[in-house]
């Protein structure tokens, strides 16, 4: 049975309003939406109060992985996949604590500078 990552594809508080922001974002999920073994793709903003937002850093891409899940191997392919996306701030992967139920989600938070 193939195996899909959903994925929850962020952009921080500060920049929820940018065009060029917006912009960046649309092109992130067209590049997922075309790739393999990817599930449902959801846009979302980070709330200046959630975990992901806290450890987000102006002029970076997180990819935040749970430790110890599944995601963790595609987490890598998918930094690879983005590295042509114009305008996409330098990807750094993050290990940071469950902040969803299933094991199978992953979370790329946008935040450029």
């Amino acid at each position: 049975m193939k195996k899909y990552t959903d994925i929850n594809v962020l952009t921080c508080a500060a920049k929820s309003e940018d065009h060029a922001t917006g912009k960046i974002l649309s092109e992130v999920i067209i590049q997922l939406a075309n790739s393999e073994r990817i599930g449902r793709v959801t846009p979302c903003i980070a709330e200046a109060s959630s975990n992901l937002n806290a450890i987000s850093v102006s002029g970076k891409t997180i990819i935040a992985v749970d430790p110890g899940h599944p995601e963790a191997a595609d987490a890598r392919r998918i930094e690879t996949l983005l590295g042509d996306v114009p305008g996409l701030p330098p990807i750094e992967q993050r290990y940071v604590p469950a902040s969803t139920p299933s094991p199978l989600t992953l979370e790329i938070l946008i935040c450029p500078s």
